[in-house]
């Protein structure tokens, strides 16, 4: 029955792995959006994306593993149980890795560093524009509280007068000029940060 069970549980990890993790080639959408010259793209790349993987395939499998732990020795050591939460929150980070994933590939945003514009676009929904610098509501900041090797997962909420844009932090890790330029935008709003267990989109 145990081998049964290490069978069916390292199946259905690679399993998720293969689904999951195979969600890092490249961006292939094409923008919608006319624009000019002058707008610049604020996108996640691809060695940010893989130092979350790696990350994230880390915290994974430690949950996995301790799992396992506690179901072979949890018969005889009781007292073990106790670490069910915190696998079950290791493994969780599978998801929250997906969903951020996803959220950076589903949508491309361009930005224009000298007149504020921002125009947002999605693949499978209407995009829109606004103004960084004036028609920006408010800001929310969720972050999560674990680190997997030093890739924090979080995003910025933007309320704007035209629609709400979600910015995973998966776009501010990468460094290129117009990323930074765009954050250090943001940076100037007043924001309200909130830390989470799961900081799902």
């Amino acid at each position: 029955m145990k081998v049964l069970l290490l069978i069916a549980l390292i199946g259905t990890l690679l399993y998720l792995f293969w689904r999951r993790f195979s969600m890092t080639g490249p961006q292939t959408t094409l923008s919608k959006i006319r624009r000019p010259n002058t707008f610049l793209p604020v996108e996640s790349c691809k060695s940010v994306i893989m130092q979350a993987t790696s990350g994230t395939l880390w915290t994974v499998i430690s949950g996995f593993v301790l799992l396992i732990l506690i179901l072979i020795i949890g018969i005889k050591i009781k007292v073990l149980w106790i670490l069910l939460p915190l696998s079950l929150y290791l493994i969780g980070q599978l998801f929250v890795y997906t969903n951020h994933v996803r959220t950076a590939k589903d949508q491309q945003i361009f930005y224009d560093p000298k007149t504020g514009e921002v125009l947002v676009d999605y693949i499978k929904k209407t995009g829109f524009a606004f103004n960084i610098k004036h028609d920006v509501v408010s800001v929310n900041e969720v972050r999560s509280i674990q680190k997997n090797k030093g890739i924090v997962f979080g995003y910025y909420k933007l309320n704007t007068k035209n629609g709400v844009v979600i910015l995973p932090y998966l776009l501010e890790q990468n460094k290129s000029e117009a990323n930074n330029l765009f954050f250090q935008q943001i940076h100037t709003h007043k924001r309200a940060v909130e830390t989470k267990l799961f900081a799902i989109i």
